[in-house]
């Protein structure tokens, strides 16, 4: 029962920072504080199971295969960012000049427009 307890108030705890303070900070703030925790996690990650790094070597599995492990991830970075050289393409729309001498542009002409037209000029834009 000792190790239960602290853990589910910890667990609690976290809900109530996650509920009701993770969602009053900005995006840059959430992103600075997870890329933080995250870099805490991977050392401690890494210093407590350091010995066992040292005895695997798990690149000598790879060593016949190194050339499609860097194919893979090349083509990996490739296809990510593909759709940063596409180009973007952004339909402009035409601008309509009106000439505002004329009475004849007047928001009850507008109004009393057949629908018709109003179906051609939004062709237009």
């Amino acid at each position: 029962m000792e190790l239960f307890l602290p853990s589910l108030f910890i667990l609690i705890l976290a809900a109530l920072i996650v509920f009701l303070v993770l969602p009053r900070f900005s995006p840059f703030a959430v992103i600075s504080l997870c890329v933080v925790f995250l870099a805490l996690a991977v050392y401690s990650h890494f210093k407590v199971y350091s010995n066992e790094y040292k005895n695997l070597m798990f690149l000598d599995t790879l060593q016949n295969n190194w050339m499609f492990l860097i194919a893979i991830i090349v083509l990996g970075f490739v296809f990510a960012f593909s759709n940063l050289f596409k180009g973007f393409k952004v339909k402009i729309p035409k601008i309509i000049f009106v000439d505002d001498t004329t009475k004849g542009s007047s928001f009850k002409d507008l109004m009393s427009m057949p629908f018709d037209k109003i179906r051609d000029l939004e062709r237009q834009v």
